[in-house]
């Protein structure tokens, strides 16, 4: 990044004289409810399931392998391991694999996380490791791998893929969390059906998913992941929704055959439960990090409103004038995504980024857009300025907002001109 290792003068008349406005910290009440006890709700739900009618309520596949036989008794079950920063990640994939393992069963872990973590096996295990899932902590062996199965297509001619390692098991359990998706709007977003399509399909089955493009994508999630539940092996899957404050809300195993229509009720309750910025116009907002561990796209546009996608707008979301980036997590270990969707930015922001990591998930998504490079001002006092320099003046002056990331949201900073009855001083 040479380019930015010299200051670039930005002499525009008035720039120096902008004044920021006096900010205030705040708090908002978020969705608390949180379920006490996760790992006694998941023993309970593989149970209640009932040995031998796992495979008799999941998918066809999965009856043909263990129909009959009335136990998981020596069989190989692969867990999805996915991606993203979900709440007590490990806390929940050790009861699933520790029920699994009580009932005889022989579990695994698998990366099932599409391109990320630069695409490759080490780099998809290290990402594990990241949440605490290592074959240490779980007790089950984590088995990583690029290659993948065709397992059949779609009649638009789309090919469905899934790891061979989950592939030529006795069965497969999908885990993951429901939420809103940053791109795309459906009735199933992020969760168990996506990973179906993507995860446990690994780069080959997200690149061949993502090229419909975002505007078809909800319901070529909904094509793929069907599909996989009918010909792969699906045993059941663990859903968790997480309340506003990015704890675990509830958690439910849910059988194979109904999980496209629970799903969907789960996804209902994620939106209604998920934090947001409690404002339909922002001039200027200031997010200090963005990361993959705050969300897929680093900073979620259920939030700022910046949706990378064209032609996509999320109506539920602020209508942000001018977007300000001021560094990255160090947990995202470079990957930027969506930095593009800002304004401006910062020059040591620019020189974390890793290119290579960012470019990566942008192209196999087919929205290269997300990973331009915004405005580099010199430093954080420099950026806001400019950011408030090309807002349109308002009446009572500039609404500001400033956030830490688009998951913590209990607390934040905003322009004295926004203080309502929804926020508390703090």
């Amino acid at each position: 990044m040479a380019l930015f290792d010299t200051d670039i003068d930005i002499a525009v008349p008035g720039l120096r004289d902008v004044v920021p406005p006096k900010m205030v910290r705040v708090r908002q009440r978020l969705e608390e409810r949180e379920e006490p006890d996760p790992e006694g709700e998941i023993a309970r739900g593989i149970a209640a399931l009932g040995i031998g009618s796992l495979a008799g309520q999941g998918s066809l596949a999965g009856q043909g392998q263990l129909a009959g036989q009335g136990s998981l008794a020596g069989k190989s079950v692969a867990v999805t391991g996915g991606s993203r920063g979900i709440a007590d990640y490990a806390r929940l994939m050790r009861a699933i694999v520790s029920t699994l393992k009580d009932m005889g069963a022989r579990p695994f872990i698998f990366p099932a996380m599409g391109s990320h973590g630069g695409g490759t096996a080490e780099g998809q295990r290290a990402l594990l490791a990241r949440y605490g899932v290592t074959e240490e902590t779980m007790g089950v062996p984590v088995m990583a791998s690029m290659e993948t199965v065709v397992i059949g297509q779609l009649p638009d001619g789309t090919k469905v893929y899934c790891d061979r390692l989950a592939w030529e098991a006795d069965g497969i359990v999908l885990f993951n969390r429901v939420k809103p998706h940053t791109d795309f709007r459906g009735d199933w977003e992020s969760g168990l059906l996506k990973m179906c399509a993507i995860g446990a399909g690994k780069h080959n089955g997200a690149t061949a998913t993502h090229r419909v493009g975002y505007m078809r994508f909800a319901e070529q999630v909904e094509a793929v992941g069907r599909f996989f539940l009918e010909h792969a092996k699906v045993l059941f899957g663990v859903a968790s929704v997480e309340n506003g404050r990015e704890r675990v809300m509830k958690v439910e195993v849910i059988p194979a055959a109904s999980i496209p229509e629970r799903e969907k009720e789960l996804l209902v309750l994620a939106k209604k439960s998920m934090a947001r910025l409690p404002f339909k116009e922002i001039d200027v907002l200031i997010v200090e990090e963005i990361g993959k561990d705050i969300s897929g796209t680093c900073m979620d546009p259920n939030v700022t409103g910046r949706v990378g996608t064209r032609g996509m707008v999320f109506g539920d979301a602020p209508n942000v004038g001018c977007l300000v980036v001021l560094g990255l997590t160090e947990a995202t270990h470079g990957s930027a995504i969506g930095i593009g969707e800002a304004d401006v930015t910062i020059r040591s922001a620019v020189a974390d980024v890793d290119l290579s990591q960012t470019y990566i998930n942008h192209v196999t998504a087919g929205s290269i857009g997300g990973a331009s490079i915004p405005l580099v001002a010199r430093d954080e006092e420099e950026a806001i300025r400019i950011a408030l320099y090309c807002v349109p003046p308002r009446i009572g002056g500039p609404r500001v907002v400033r956030i830490r990331n688009t998951l913590m949201l209990e607390e934040f900073e905003v322009s004295e001109n926004m203080l309502d009855d929804n926020l508390q001083r703090v």
